[in-house]
């Protein structure tokens, strides 16, 4: 990408629209970066004959009018039920933005308060018609569990309302968790077409801008837009505290370091995907997570062999490595050890048997069935499973996977 047109997404987002008249913001490249960057909404609004993935801006204000509405019914139904949740990220940036500049969006992000809230948020939504989108994850910290969950319905005419709920708190890394506690100690309420909706108070939104900037493989000119309209609201010497104790210092470069470049027409994000990259935002991660698990938990050698091989493991799915190599990974670290010890696991569904509390059952040395309010399930590294494993849970369990 060239600063030009960085700096012309930057200025489109904020609400200015560009004078030059060899400005040509139907061209294809633009539109590409408007995908990679979530930038699709603002670019379309200022461009009323433009289509991007065949929605002009008018198809994209009738679908968020659909999904906005939905949203309304489930955070009624959800008050009423009298869980314990608030909203993040895109809904609770709108607080910020003027109402002529549109936020992209591609899902709703929830923190739930509690497992036993979710357990709740779980039962509406699957009378709903809501299904998981790929498989929960879940771990455990202390007797305390923790979970990652997607979950989608089809609304129809082929639109999909996607939810991403964080329970317990909020995810910071496979191991480590900005907790439930001070993010509703530090909230307050929105309305948000004519509903009052909790979210994050200014300083929270700033740290979870911080977090989701160090998780992400790639500089995004969107997160710069975001602290651009939060910076004046944030309470500093708060921010400060929080972002020391939680070792987030390498996060907030980044987001900083990104925003000088863009304010000053210097930023330039056209570079390739490489191993390079791959490592420093590893790097970046750990330089949060060893400091933090140090001051804050017990670990020893085996935790970091599991969690440094399910971080090789993931990276390798991701590279589309061979199976057989990943298989030998997932060999080596053991399911339920991981789930104990913090790192979130893959839970695979296998049927709808519920019990009330948490209980796994070992059928062999790696295949572990765990049965909660949700279900029953097996536990996963990579769900990368060779046919005799599934012929054999399937013959264990009486269930099709």
């Amino acid at each position: 990408m060239s600063k030009k047109k960085s700096n012309i997404f930057y200025d489109i987002c904020r609400g200015i629209f560009p004078t030059e008249s060899n400005v040509n913001l139907k061209c294809e490249s633009l539109s590409t970066i408007a995908k990679k960057h979530r930038l699709i909404y603002p670019l379309l609004k200022y461009n009323k004959d433009l289509r991007i993935n065949n929605l002009s801006w008018e198809d994209v204000k009738k679908i968020e009018n659909i999904k906005q509405q939905h949203l309304k019914e489930l955070i009624t139904n959800f008050s009423l039920l009298k869980i314990n949740f608030m909203l993040i990220k895109g809904i609770a940036l709108k607080k910020y933005y003027p109402h002529n500049v549109p936020r992209q969006s591609i899902d709703y992000d929830f923190i739930i308060k509690t497992i036993e809230d979710f357990f709740v948020v779980y039962n509406y939504l699957k009378e709903l018609g809501y299904e998981y989108e790929g498989f929960p994850l879940f771990s455990e910290v202390e007797g305390k569990i923790y979970g990652i969950v997607k979950m989608e319905k089809d609304l129809g005419n082929g639109l999909i309302s996607k939810l991403e709920f964080n329970v317990g708190g909020f995810l910071i890394s496979e191991v480590t968790w900005l907790d439930e506690d001070i993010l509703f100690d530090n909230s307050e309420y929105f309305e948000l077409n004519d509903t009052m909706v909790l979210i994050p108070n200014s300083t929270m939104n700033y740290i979870i801008l911080v977090i989701e900037v160090g998780g992400n493989p790639y500089d995004r000119i969107r997160d710069s837009v975001d602290y651009f309209f939060l910076r004046e609201s944030i309470n500093t010497p708060k921010a400060q505290e929080l972002i020391n104790k939680y070792n987030l210092k390498s996060f907030e470069k980044r987001l900083l370091t990104a925003y000088k470049l863009i304010e000053q027409n210097k930023f330039n994000n056209n570079k390739p995907k490489s191993l390079l990259n791959d490592i420093k935002v590893r790097l970046l991660k750990d330089q949060h997570i060893l400091p933090y698990l140090i001051k804050n938990r017990t670990f020893n050698f085996k935790f970091l062999f599991n969690y440094y091989m399910v971080v090789l493991g993931n990276y390798l799915i991701y590279k589309k490595a061979s199976l057989t190599f990943i298989k030998k990974i997932d060999n080596l670290v053991l399911t339920i050890n991981r789930f104990r010890s913090g790192i979130l696991t893959n839970f695979v569904p296998i049927n709808d048997n519920r019990i009330n509390k948490w209980k796994e059952k070992k059928l062999r040395k790696n295949l572990i069935i765990y049965r909660n309010p949700f279900g029953t399930f097996f536990l996963s590294n990579f769900c990368v499973h060779e046919q005799e494993e599934i012929d054999f849970l399937e013959k264990s369990t009486g269930s099709l996977l």
